[in-house]
């Protein structure tokens, strides 16, 4: 059984690979041809097995050994045309038919499984690059942030000697006039040369003696 060439159907790389797994036997004329029909026997049987209990890889590759044993293994066998195997040889043709249908119906329900898989798979691929792209822009945006902040100038600091000299006048209702002393007046700074300065110890002393002089003895007693 030779199977279509350019398949391009959705599940074509799976049946391909599972139809790797098929062994190929070769005739053996010293092989009793009933053996050949027994062993297809026995394929058919595992293969309707698989079928019942839907599971699509086991069934294709022992229905795909049951068709290939039954069309192009035995019919090269030289007891092939022999009469005492036409009812064997009548009733392995139609249920290699049987078989070959059912391939079919299997093969369409792979294309659905795989058509599904194909959907995921892109779905997730589509994913992964809007994720790729979110974060190839987020890095991209802390990188221009980095950027932006070393060109930023520095705060200026703070230098007494930089700053400017309080204002000589500010405003009065009469107009602009002279502000307000930055300084104590005159007179009123021990530094200030227009002070008096304090009195001597000798001159405090002179000063001490005189009012004593000046006060009032008592009387003595009568």
């Amino acid at each position: 059984m030779k199977g279509a060439q350019n398949d391009t159907r959705p599940s074509a790389s799976r049946r391909q690979y599972l139809k790797k797994q098929i062994p190929k036997p070769i005739v053996n004329e010293h092989y009793p041809l009933a053996r050949y029909y027994a062993l297809s026997q026995q394929l058919l049987e595992k293969f309707l097995d698989a079928n019942e209990k839907m599971n699509l890889d086991d069934s294709y590759i022992w229905g795909m050994r049951y068709c290939y044993l039954v069309t192009d293994v035995i019919p090269s066998h030289g007891y092939y045309n022999s009469r005492k195997f036409s009812e064997e040889k009548q009733a392995a043709r139609t249920m290699a038919k049987k078989v070959i249908a059912e391939l079919q119906k299997i093969a369409d329900v792979m294309d659905v499984e795989e058509s599904v898989k194909q959907e995921e798979l892109a779905k997730k691929l589509r994913e992964q690059k809007k994720e790729k792209e979110r974060l190839e822009k987020e890095r991209k945006d802390m990188d221009e942030a980095k950027a932006m902040s070393f060109d930023l100038p520095s705060a200026p600091t703070f230098d007494p000697s930089n700053r400017p000299p309080p204002s000589e006048f500010k405003d009065g209702p009469d107009g602009p006039g002279p502000a307000p002393p930055m300084y104590p007046p005159p007179g009123d700074s021990e530094d200030d040369p227009a002070a008096p300065p304090p009195p001597s110890y000798s001159e405090v002393t002179t000063l001490t003696d005189s009012l004593a002089s000046l006060r009032i003895q008592p009387s003595a007693p009568p």
